[in-house]
């Protein structure tokens, strides 16, 4: 698809309503917006270009490589194809879908304050989407080279997080059920759900034949591009690209040569998703993940755990590429609906409305699960008396081995 036309301000747009502020960057800020001709709610994306020309760039790059993404990609953010340049004040605003659950940053740092992880059902729910948003930047032609939470926009905001985890615990909170739960299994049985996660913020996005085929790189014009700690080590120059200009000639290992490969996003992408599960910012150094790794805890999937490992591989040749990533999450995301999260959620919703006057606060999640109410003994240890016969005999036995030890002799009183 082309470029859009930028249109030229010599102030307000007058093609849209500012609303409210939504954030700001390095390169500008976000604002709320109303267009004017139909009354839709957007987001404009301002770049200041004015205190480094360098942003121009930037935005130019991003408008290129946005629009070439059509509105059926589902897991890339939607561009409206607007753009205006305001001479006076050097900005340029691109206008796109407006997404009301905020980035990705956004929510893992809340959850960290709340010291409540972000739930492994929907971490790797999100994992899958995002796996699948980079094979579509792949499958274009184009390497993102800054894929990080700040970079993946939600839908909707995240509010599931405590009435999940209370399902998992066993104790669950009657009002987070009534507030959430309905809405959260609609959502999710949906056969037209919609994705929740959107990849964005395309500035230091390439395109190159380094994204279809994994033995080529790119040498970006700036050297390093990214954000720390989601930077492959070949992209830092820590280590050289194994594969030469020549597609399959192995050449010497040159140091400080950064080059850019598709598998540089997959760890990027390994980074991210070691930040959404454990609420930790990824490690400096590329080194640091034989140890790093281990943390993302075992209420995932194992097969999941062992994607991300691999996605981290020090060695780029050793990471899975897109199609792989994509498949391996998707299996992973499989695997977790099997922890029982969602029966346990209906049997709630269904106690709720057969005893919708209750007053107690908590449901107690193993009351309602079927075999609470179906319970037999494992062994049958006979009737009371006999059971007392035996611990007895064990007890007189249990005495006698201390007494012959210490050379005491055994007065048993007999009853």
């Amino acid at each position: 698809m082309a470029s859009p036309i930028t249109r030229r301000l010599d102030g307000n747009d007058p093609n849209y309503m500012f609303l409210e502020m939504l954030g700001y960057g390095v390169s500008g800020s976000v604002a709320k917006v109303r267009r004017v001709s139909d009354g839709k709610i957007m987001a404009c994306k301002a770049i200041d270009c004015l205190t480094n020309p360098s942003f121009l760039e930037l935005g130019s790059r991003e408008i290129h490589t946005w629009a070439s993404f059509s509105a059926s990609e589902k897991y890339i953010a939607g561009f409206a194809h607007d753009v205006a340049w305001t001479e006076r004040t050097q900005t340029l605003r691109l206008y796109m879908k407006l997404y009301e659950g905020g980035d990705l940053r956004k929510v893992i740092t809340e959850c960290r304050h709340q010291e409540l992880p972000i739930h492994p059902f929907m971490a790797t729910y999100w994992a899958m989407e995002i796996a699948r948003g980079l094979k579509a930047c792949h499958d274009h032609g184009i390497i993102h080279r800054d894929l990080k939470p700040a970079n993946v926009l939600l839908d909707v905001p995240y509010v599931y997080n405590r009435m999940l985890w209370g399902i998992t615990d066993g104790r669950v909170l009657r009002g987070d059920v009534k507030t959430h739960g309905k809405a959260f299994l609609d959502w999710f049985k949906s056969p037209s759900r919609l994705p929740w996660c959107h990849i964005s913020d395309f500035g230091f996005g390439k395109f190159t034949p380094a994204a279809l085929f994994s033995e080529y790189y790119t040498k970006g014009s700036r050297g390093s591009v990214g954000t720390m700690g989601y930077m492959a080590p070949e992209v830092l120059g820590e280590v050289s690209a194994r594969y030469g200009a020549t597609p399959g000639v192995i050449n010497d290992v040159v140091k400080n040569d950064p080059k850019f490969y598709g598998k540089s996003d997959v760890y990027s992408f390994g980074c991210l998703v070691y930040n959404l599960c454990t609420g930790r910012p990824p490690p400096p150094a590329a080194t640091e993940w034989s140890t790093r790794i281990l943390e993302i805890p075992d209420t995932y999937p194992e097969l999941f755990r062992e994607v991300i490992s691999k996605c981290v591989d020090f060695n780029p040749e050793n990471r899975p590429n897109n199609r792989d990533l994509s498949n391996g999450m998707a299996d992973a995301f499989i695997e977790i609906q099997n922890c029982g999260l969602l029966s346990d959620l209906a049997r709630v919703l269904q106690d709720l409305d057969s005893d919708p006057g209750s007053d107690s606060t908590y449901i107690n999640i193993t009351d309602l699960r079927p075999e609470a109410t179906n319970l037999e003994p494992t062994t049958n240890m006979g009737d009371p008396p006999e059971c007392q016969k035996k611990l007895d005999s064990a007890l007189r036995r249990a005495l006698a081995a201390v007494y012959r030890i210490v050379g005491l002799p055994l007065k048993v009183r007999r009853t």
